[in-house]
Order: structure tokens, then C-alpha cells, then sequence
């Protein structure tokens, strides 16, 4: 089937596993937009928000979406401790999944944003990262600038002035 989950703030969640305030494993097409993700914690570092798509799912969604003031208790970090947005997918030889990020506002994570890894395609548009965009299939428009948010932790709109004002695509149509 298909899930959307949309407008929902996400907010104080801590556990051990990746997905301590989201975790999706499968669901054939899973569109997140609109969501507040802040101050929410992971033990092992595979993101706060946690997406593992089967072969034969569409895929994985996420759009217009806040990351902010991410933890992790994974230590020593590696080069894959996210604690952000974690997407695994997969590849079954004649299926593959897919990852659909854009317009999304990464700032102030303790480590990577986001990690999009597994066997499968990736789509990275128009996000503002902290860290380093993440590798992907096709990316573009991606920033890393300060967003000047009206005042962080508590009203996550841009201010005047924000250099993330017009910098989306105000319908992001995800690849068929």
C-alpha cells in the first residue's frame, strides 16, 4: 500500500535502534513531508528517522521536511553514523528501491545528516545540509548555508533574509 505521514512534529524520542522518532521498514510507497524532527536521540547511529525499503517497494519519499539538533550515542562514531535521515535499500537482481529526498532543512546534528546506502536509486534535491550532501544517484540545487531560522529549537520558519527562501521546488515531483 501506500503511507503518508505528513505534518507531524517528531520531537524528545530517544531509543536504541536507528528510528527512534520514525522507523519505516517497507510499505511499498512511504511519502514523509512536512514533518519536525528535533531534539530526538538514536543509540547506534543509524538516524533519528530510519528507512530500510525491500527490493520490491517503490520507494521511500521524504520532502520538506526539518532535521535539527539530532543525537547519537554510537561510539565511536564512523563514517555512517548518521543522526538524521537513514535510508538502506534494496536490490533483488531484477527489483530495486528507491530514495526521494528534497527540499529538506538538515542544521545543527551532532554527525551526518543523512546517509542514503544499500543497493538502490537516490534523488537528492534542493536540501540544506550541515554536513556534507550525501553521495546519491542524482543530486542538484543542494545548499549548506545558515538558514536563519526565526529562532531555532522553538519556530523553525526561515527569517527575512534567509538565503532557503525560494530555494525549493514548491510542488518536488518524485521520479516515476
Amino acid at each position: 500500500g501506500e503511507v503518508l505521514v505528513d505534518r507531524v512534529q517528531f520531537s524528545g524520542n530517544q531509543g536504541p535502534t536507528g528510528g527512534s522518532a520514525l522507523r519505516i521498514t517497507g510499505g511499498n510507497k512511504v511519502t514523509v513531508r512536512n514533518c519536525i524532527f528535533a531534539f530526538n536521540s538514536t543509540g547506534n547511529g543509524d538516524g533519528v528517522a530510519y528507512a530500510s525499503m525491500a527490493a520490491t517497494d517503490q520507494g521511500v519519499y521524504f520532502i520538506n521536511n526539518t532535521f535539527t539538533f539530532g543525537l547519537h550515542d554510537d561510539d565511536p562514531a564512523t563514517s555512517t553514523t548518521t543522526s538524521g535521515l537513514y535510508i538502506n535499500l534494496n536490490d533483488d537482481g531484477t527489483n530495486q528501491s528507491r530514495a526521494y529526498v528534497a527540499n529538506n532543512l538538515f542544521w545543527a546534528n551532532e554527525t551526518n545528516d543523512a546517509w542514503l546506502g544499500g543497493v538502490g536509486t537516490t534523488y537528492v534535491y534542493n536540501n540544506n545540509f550541515f554536513f556534507p550532501e550525501p553521495p546519491s544517484d542524482f543530486s542538484g540545487g543542494n545548499l549548506s548555508v545558515d538558514p536563519q531560522l526565526v529562532q531555532i529549537g522553538i519556530d523553525f520558519t526561515p527569517g527575512p533574509g534567509s538565503p532557503l527562501i525560494d530555494q525549493g521546488h514548491p510542488q518536488p515531483t518524485p521520479p516515476l
